[in-house]
């Protein structure tokens, strides 16, 4: 894994075969950690195999856009990411019971995890808007004041 401890702007060729067949995906090995530090920087066109990461800092906020990542995992006092056009394989979730992360913002992406927002032990994220997303599974524990709009395809 890698840690990113300021703020930075990365910015890959992006990861859909037919527009990288010359220059091929920019991939990062294994996932991405942030730290506080990190906050209002962004991650655009790349791989992500293992995932975004903010296990033990408040980011706020952050975008993550056109990538494809394993999964998103945040403490629970990160708000105000933003994730659109991305292919999202793992689940969405926030790390402590009984405190969660808030006010994300998921607009076109798409989903392949039948987990959606939350593994066992974990609890999802509320308060947050997912709009116009595809979702190869029906996502479960949507939780309190998720706005889980029905512009979305299940």
């Amino acid at each position: 894994n890698q840690w990113i401890t300021k703020r930075l702007y990365i910015i890959g060729v992006g990861h859909n075969p037919d527009s990288t067949q010359a220059t091929f995906p920019t991939t990062l090995i294994g996932g991405i950690m942030l730290s506080s530090a990190a906050s209002h920087g962004s991650l655009t066109g790349v791989i992500v195999s293992s995932g975004v990461q903010a296990p033990n800092e408040s980011v706020n906020p952050y975008t993550v856009s056109r990538c494809k990542i394993g999964s998103i995992f945040v403490h629970p006092s990160c708000s105000n990411f933003i994730f659109t056009e991305n292919i999202i394989e793992g689940g969405v979730q926030s790390s402590l019971i009984g405190s969660s992360a808030t006010n994300f913002l998921f607009f076109n992406n798409i989903f392949y995890a039948s987990f959606c927002c939350t593994w066992t032990g974990y609890i999802p994220i509320i308060n947050s808007i997912f709009k116009n997303n595809i979702f190869l599974y029906s996502p479960q524990n949507l939780s309190i004041n998720t706005d889980f709009h029905k512009l979305n395809y299940l």
